[in-house]
C-alpha cells in the first residue's frame, strides 16, 4: 500500500509564543496569557506572494542598484509580509501591530532585534509547519 504524502501538507502558519532569549521563559501579561505572532509558512500564498513582488522589483532595479541597506529593509519587508497576525495583548508605540507597515517598523527596530531574530527562526523552521 503506497503512503499518501498528503497527509505530510504542511500548515499554513505558526504560532509563535516570544521568549526571554537569555532564560527560555515565554512573556506573557500581567494575566499570565502569552505574547505570540503567527508567522505564515514558506508555502503558503502569502510568502509565496511577496518573495516574487520582491524578486520581480529586484530584476527591474538591476544588481547595480543594489546596497546594504537596501538589502536589509528588503528582507525585513519580506519577513513583515510573512507575518499573520499577533495576539491582542502585544503592543508597539501603543497600538498592537496590525498591517505589514507596522510590522516593518517593529522588525527595523535596533533595540528589539531579538523580536525579529525569533520571527526569522519561526518562520525559517520547516517543522513548525508540518502536521503533528
Amino acid at each position: 500500500m503506497a503512503f499518501n504524502l498528503n497527509k505530510l501538507a504542511a500548515k499554513e502558519t505558526f504560532t509563535l509564543d516570544l521568549e526571554d532569549e537569555a532564560t527560555g521563559v515565554k512573556f506573557a501579561d500581567e494575566k499570565g496569557d502569552p505574547l505570540t505572532i503567527s508567522v505564515y509558512g514558506p508555502g503558503s500564498a502569502a510568502v509565496r506572494n511577496a518573495t516574487l513582488a520582491l524578486q520581480n522589483r529586484q530584476l527591474k532595479r538591476g544588481k547595480k542598484q543594489m546596497t546594504a541597506e537596501l538589502l536589509r529593509e528588503e528582507s525585513i519587508e519580506l519577513m513583515a509580509a510573512g507575518i499573520a497576525g499577533c495576539s491582542a495583548n502585544l503592543e508597539y508605540n501603543g497600538k498592537n501591530p496590525k498591517t505589514k507597515e507596522d510590522w516593518i517598523e517593529l522588525l527595523s527596530d535596533p533595540e528589539l532585534y531579538w523580536i525579529k531574530d525569533q520571527v526569522a527562526a519561526a518562520q525559517n523552521d520547516s517543522a513548525n509547519f508540518l502536521p503533528k
